[in-house]
């Protein structure tokens, strides 16, 4: 709306973007990877912004109106939104830095995914919420017959009853989707190799080589944390304004009043 103002966007990402929705589409095989992308970046120049990529910010003074970068740049501005988005929340039995072990929420993981499921990797999911779902539909989409292990006595226990959640574990089961309703991780067991099963908390094992979380998402709210309010997410009024002005956040990053539940939640 102000076109004699400067835009500038920085992404740690090193392309533009993307559609992180269709990621499981494009594991399947529905999709084509170009057809993720939102925007190219003739489509930058046209609406006249400047966009970093491949470099994220590493802090913001609001007293200053600066944003500093990782590569030591600094951005100043008049007004910033923060859309960081979130991050995947890893269970903490599984470890970090053990091969097979990952998260679905870029197109790195969706692409390792998917070159998994060619080769044909055993694959077993966590977590039978929206996302988790999604990737069992699209790997079974895919020709594989994935794992998926659900803590809660049915999927989708958020969203849904348990009459339409038998519904869609009876379509998915039909589909070669193997569900193991009302377990947890217990132990992860590697070799030399990598992952190479589950131990669930009933005694039973999974064998897999892949294992993607599907658990949930924390707001990536670190560069803002201690400049404006954070909750559990970057809280923000009716506006989209936090506490500092000229600052604003949205998108997963953003703690909003919820009028359904009557409290404040972060939508991720």
């Amino acid at each position: 709306l102000d076109v004699t103002g400067r835009v500038t966007v920085v992404s740690a990402e090193p392309r533009p973007a993307y559609s992180r929705v269709l990621l499981t589409h494009y594991i399947s095989g529905q999709v084509s990877e170009d057809a993720l992308y939102l925007i190219d970046e003739a489509g930058y120049r046209e609406l006249g912004a400047e966009v970093l990529m491949g470099t994220q910010a590493a802090g913001v003074d609001v007293a200053s109106r600066q944003v500093k970068l990782e590569d030591g740049r600094v951005l100043p501005y008049d007004a910033l939104l923060i859309a960081t988005g979130a991050d995947p929340t890893r269970p903490a039995e599984l470890p970090r830095g053990m091969p097979g072990v990952m998260g679905l929420r870029t197109l790195e993981d969706a692409r390792a995914i998917r070159a998994a499921v060619l080769k044909g990797l055993r694959v077993a999911i966590l977590g039978g919420g929206l996302v988790g779902t999604k990737l069992a539909c699209a790997l079974a989409e895919a020709g594989s017959a994935p794992y998926l292990i659900v803590r809660s006595p049915h999927l989708l226990s958020q969203v849904a009853d348990d009459e339409a959640a038998r519904i869609l574990e009876a379509r998915l089961s039909g589909c070669g989707v193997r569900l193991r309703l009302g377990v947890g991780v217990e132990e992860v067991m590697g070799g030399q190799g990598g992952l190479e099963g589950l131990l669930l908390t009933d005694g039973s094992t999974v064998p897999c080589d892949l294992a993607v979380f599907c658990k949930g998402v924390s707001p990536s709210a670190k560069v803002i944390s201690g400049q404006v309010e954070v909750s559990s997410g970057v809280v923000v009024d009716e506006s989209m304004r936090t506490s500092a002005p000229g600052v604003y956040a949205a998108g997963d990053v953003a703690e909003t009043w919820d009028v359904a539940l009557g409290a404040r939640r972060v939508g991720a």
